[in-house]
């Protein structure tokens, strides 16, 4: 088992601010205490905050952050919302292609794991082809096709497996979804 380092081997000066812990309480109470290592939700290098500046910009920070918290779940729903109605009619033909199929009763319902469901960042840039100019070994390769991944990446496997063997005409290697543990809990696709 591998050992992790702590904040305090990363870094020699911090200031981690966890607003889930923090009470309105506990925020405001740091307006009128230079001694923030006495909070809960405050892990600090620093025993002490001198600026009653900078312990303004704590309290704010920490109820900025509360606020978009409260507002995280709401706003993830809508997220999906948008991204399914825009799978929804892309798959369909759009606007007038789905009264067509409602018409015919042949409406597609979006599979999530289908290759060609899109994530909004898919939809953001439709472009699916590598630049037909730029070869291997020109100077541009590498750069092109690493911008054309990172936008493929917010995809799901389905549809990087398609893209890759099938638009790109390369060996797909595999897919793994990647997340970071400390500040995201889920991965690329929140679909």
């Amino acid at each position: 088992m591998e050992a992790k380092p702590s904040k305090k081997d990363l870094y020699t000066s911090y200031l981690h601010i966890n607003p889930k812990e923090a009470s309105l309480f506990d925020t405001f109470s740091v307006l009128f205490s230079r001694n923030v290592k006495k909070r809960k939700f405050i892990e600090s290098s620093l025993e002490e905050l001198e600026s009653f500046l900078y312990r303004l910009l704590i309290v704010i920070s920490v109820l900025i952050q509360k606020f978009l918290l409260k507002l995280s779940m709401p706003m993830a729903m809508i997220g999906r919302t948008i991204v399914f109605l825009l799978n929804f009619f892309y798959i369909n033909g759009g606007f007038f292609g789905l009264i067509r199929n409602i018409m015919q009763v042949r409406v597609v319902i979006p599979d999530k794991k289908a290759a060609t469901y899109l994530s909004f960042v898919g939809f953001t840039d439709t472009r699916m082809e590598l630049d037909i100019n730029i070869k291997y070994g020109n100077a541009m390769y590498y750069p092109a096709l690493s911008i054309m991944a990172c936008k493929a990446a917010y995809n799901n496997a389905a549809y990087n497996q398609a893209l890759i063997e099938g638009q790109w005409k390369m060996e797909f290697l595999g897919y793994k979804d990647y997340w970071n543990g400390i500040r995201l809990p889920l991965g690329l696709q929140y679909n």
